[in-house]
């Protein structure tokens, strides 16, 4: 392919929860392809390394490695994503422990 694919097709489906298209673009020590790998132009692809890196920042996708192929599909949405790290924040911010009994800061003796 000789062509930019985001400006045949267009950029709808450049989000962050699409990690089958993201994974794409990633080489397998986790980096982001360079353009002349991906035959994107300029613009595409400051675009989908910015969405790699929103992915990362959510979760979706690692830092260090290419996502596993079985993990590609998610299901999951940003907002869901976002509000399971709130609360393993605050669990691990009051020393919650595994077994689902959290202390807050006063129960401490």
């Amino acid at each position: 392919v000789n062509y930019c694919v985001c400006c045949y097709h267009g950029t709808e489906m450049l989000q962050p929860d699409n990690t089958t298209l993201l994974s794409q673009f990633v080489a397998d020590n986790g980096t982001v392809l360079p353009k002349r790998l991906t035959k994107l132009c300029s613009k595409h692809q400051r675009a989908v390394a910015s969405t790699i890196k929103q992915a990362r920042a959510l979760n979706f996708m690692p830092f260090h490695s290419k996502l596993h192929p079985k993990l590609r599909f998610t299901s999951v949405t940003p907002e869901a994503a976002s509000e399971s790290t709130d609360a393993q924040r605050k669990s691990a911010a009051y020393g919650g422990s595994r077994d689902g009994s959290d202390s807050t800061p006063g129960d401490r003796a």
